[in-house]
């Protein structure tokens, strides 16, 4: 899949509402204040440093996972549950040049993704992922 730069650029959100994105990252909001930026911002990407902090298959499927990404290093712990739903390998788009085999827990990595929704039920942020670089 061959990811169109300018594009990717003009739909990452914006210096004002990276302010709003920021004291998300940060913790402490509310699931309502999570679910009301989603909702806002919902088709736009958001860029972040985070970590694999969980890798699920989905349901019982060996080639398809579910991510949850946190924000920051290996071991943090503030910021939404940020989640990649029945994705593969190959969905991830990762760059970089230490790309490993197997995409797996406990890595960090930069993150730029689509915002699809937040779900309160379960306290998910839903993502897309557009690309993914290993640092």
């Amino acid at each position: 899949c061959v990811v169109n730069l300018t594009d990717m650029v003009r739909n990452i959100v914006g210096a004002l509402e990276r302010g709003e994105f920021a004291q998300i990252l940060a913790g402490g909001d509310s699931g309502q204040a999570i679910e009301s930026f989603a909702n806002k911002y919902q088709g736009r990407n958001i860029e972040f440093d985070g970590y694999t902090a969980s890798v699920l298959p989905h349901d019982s499927n060996k080639t398809r996972f579910d991510y949850l990404i946190l924000a920051g290093n290996v071991g943090g712990t503030h910021g939404p549950n940020f989640h990649f739903s029945d994705v593969n390998y190959y969905d991830l788009h990762l760059t970089g040049g230490n790309v490993p085999s197997s995409f797996t827990e406990g890595l960090n990595i930069h993150v730029i993704a689509e915002i699809e929704s937040y779900d309160s039920a379960s306290g998910l942020f839903e993502l897309k992922p557009v690309s993914i670089t290993m640092r």
